[in-house]
């Protein structure tokens, strides 16, 4: 496991892959404490210009000699209760000049007074679900994007206060939009 937070993974626009254990099962053998069988469960956050065959090939170069390397597939179910499956969750990139994204920076700006830039996060989210599906996803949450889903993660009250209005803006924005 160690080779994996070692890895020197691909980074893009959208920062780098990230590769995170999730879960290890094994079973011992009744002789030996030796496990007859290892499987590692990972999360695999990756960007854009990389295509699951490359996760594949950097997974198998990290483990040498009999790994087998499988990509899970996973059943979404919409609100609709529409289901269907898919081996990934593809990450998302909205372009700056898109009109929603448009509309609800200037809306933001002109009742709060302040800049709101837009730009990348440099971690990925699960927003490409939604994205591929043709729903227009714009990324926008308080706190230190360094430490997202990490032990680290925290958020003052003042900064949760302070999305809750902005919150309440963006959604009044884009229920106005026609």
């Amino acid at each position: 496991m160690a080779k994996l937070f070692q890895c020197d993974w691909p980074r893009a626009s959208l920062g780098a892959t990230s590769v995170i254990p999730v879960s290890c099962t094994h079973e011992l053998c009744p002789l030996n404490i030796t496990p007859s069988w290892l499987a590692l469960k990972c999360d695999c956050r990756i960007i854009p210009e990389q295509s699951l065959s490359d996760v594949v090939r950097i997974l198998e170069t990290l483990i040498p000699n009999r790994v087998l390397v499988e990509i899970e597939n996973f059943t979404f179910k919409s609100y609709t209760g529409l289901e269907f499956q898919a081996p990934m969750h593809p990450a998302f990139w909205i372009s700056p000049t898109h009109p929603v994204l448009q509309t609800v920076q200037s809306a933001l700006e002109q009742n709060f007074k302040r800049d709101f830039p837009i730009r990348t996060w440099q971690f990925t989210t699960d927003a490409g679900i939604f994205a591929q599906k043709g729903i227009i996803t714009i990324g926008f949450a308080p706190g230190d994007e360094k430490c997202v889903h990490s032990a680290n993660e925290r958020i003052s009250i003042s900064e949760m206060v302070d999305a809750l209005a902005y919150y309440f803006n963006i959604i009044q924005t884009l229920s106005a939009i026609k």
